[in-house]
């Protein structure tokens, strides 16, 4: 995968997320609420998720995230 920015090199590699008591680090996730669902509690129990990959330029460090297409 060419860099869309410079056309540099896309490296394959994911986000990590850490969370917990012992701050152990989990691949990122997207799920459909936003920030004020967060801040004002209004989050369903168990929102949808879908795994995150993220694409990183090797020369600028351009970063292009998807969320794949499995739900957990």
């Amino acid at each position: 995968m060419a860099c869309p920015k410079c056309g540099g090199v896309m490296t394959e590699g994911t986000l990590l997320d850490s969370r917990g008591l012992h701050a152990v680090p989990f691949p990122a996730s997207w799920a459909a609420v936003t920030a004020q669902d967060w801040l004002s509690g209004a989050l369903p129990s168990y929102p949808k998720r879908w795994a995150c990959s993220a694409y990183r330029c090797e020369t600028c460090g351009y970063l292009e995230v998807y969320a794949q297409r499995r739900e957990y």
